[in-house]
């Protein structure tokens, strides 16, 4: 299969939940951050780290919640499978487990073999 091909069949199941992403842009422009409420002993530390630094956890942090929303939404490849007919055999191997089976004596060489 060829990427246009799946691409022809791939569809979401429930493509509305992709809205919520507009939900964390907004929260993320004008919801302020709590930073101050977590304890962390080293924090002086963190702020002196540079900005590039700061702006992969950001790109993270997004990579993590699209691919968490793309995942409610639930992603679906649909086949269509065809019915042809075909000739051949049906084999069934049937075993007798009965009790008559566990009798013995029916071999000379060995008086204790069953006949299962």
């Amino acid at each position: 299969m060829n990427l246009s091909n799946i691409l022809e069949h791939f569809s979401f199941e429930y493509p509305f939940v992709f809205l919520i992403l507009i939900l964390f842009w907004l929260c993320s422009r004008w919801c302020p951050a709590r930073t101050q409420a977590i304890y962390f002993p080293h924090i002086q530390t963190l702020l002196g780290i540079k900005a590039y630094k700061s702006r992969w956890l950001s790109i993270l942090k997004w990579i993590g919640i699209v691919t968490l929303v793309t995942a409610l939404a639930s992603p679906v490849i649909t086949n269509e499978y065809k019915e042809t007919k075909k000739s051949g055999r049906d084999i069934m191997l049937i075993i007798d487990s009965s009790e008559s089976m566990l009798q013995r004596g029916f071999d000379p060489k060995d008086p204790y073999k069953t006949k299962f």
